[in-house]
């Protein structure tokens, strides 16, 4: 079997590795200033109507995307193998020529993998600057307000134009304000209806008053007319008794 790689390789990969990563976040960093720049000069073009469909004419066709897609599968697979025999050879395990070629191979399957990771990062960022591009116009018109907010955070962490995000700020502002004035029309309705109770409490209390009122003055009269003729029928018997005792005499 051939020899493992010795330090001076394996520290010369490590070199190329960040090198490669300097390289990478260097690359990364130039696609963004490059789209920031794009969406200032983007931002300077009217907002399309909301029924307008999202420009998709620089993307990749959908197969070009998928085989991408498919490459970074087979790119991470081969660089966990890599990691296997890494460590494989870390414990004293003696490697076969080929898996040597693939322990080489590690630096190239990485840039590789770094570059196809990087471009699929780039398309996915275009998809949703695009989907939040035209939500924001459709957005500017509805009436969830959690939804749009959640929106505009989105549009933020994209670095979308503020003109572009203005309007659905607006639209949050209006629901607020509406919001506001439904709370504000509810208490007063609350208190109304309050209001309007206790009225009826104190106008049923009223009536429970003086109808006992009315009852204790009908009891009151019911009670005299009684005693009357209670008095009346006292004063006609002694009356008769005295008739009786002259014509007894």
């Amino acid at each position: 079997p051939a020899p493992g790689p010795t330090e001076q390789e394996i520290a010369v990969q490590k070199q190329r590795r960040a090198e490669m990563e300097a390289e990478q976040s260097r690359k990364l960093a130039e696609a963004q200033a490059k789209y920031r720049a794009e969406q200032k000069a983007a931002a300077k073009i009217a907002v399309p109507p909301a029924k307008a469909a999202p420009a998709k004419a620089e993307q990749p066709p959908p197969k070009q995307l998928s085989d991408r897609r498919k490459l970074k599968l087979k790119l991470e697979k081969k660089f966990r193998e890599i990691e296997k025999l890494e460590a494989s050879q870390q414990a004293g395990e003696t490697l076969l020529e080929k898996q040597l070629e693939k322990l080489h191979g590690k630096a190239k399957v990485l840039q590789e993998l770094d570059e196809v990771k990087l471009e699929l990062d780039l398309h996915e960022r275009e998809d949703s600057i695009s989907e939040v591009r035209t939500e924001l116009v459709v957005v500017s018109c509805g009436s969830n307000l959690e939804a749009i907010q959640a929106l505009v955070v989105r549009a933020e962490r994209l670095e979308l134009p503020e003109r572009q995000i203005a309007p659905a700020r607006a639209r949050i502002e209006e629901l607020r304000t509406r919001r506001a004035e439904a709370a504000e029309r509810e208490k007063q309705q609350a208190e109304a209806r309050a209001a309007r109770e206790a009225e009826k409490q104190a106008s049923k209390a009223e009536a429970l008053e003086a109808r006992r009122k009315a009852e204790q003055e009908r009891e009151a009269s019911r009670a005299a007319e009684e005693q009357a003729k209670a008095e009346a029928a006292a004063a006609a018997a002694q009356a008769e008794k005295e008739a009786k005792q002259k014509a007894a005499e």
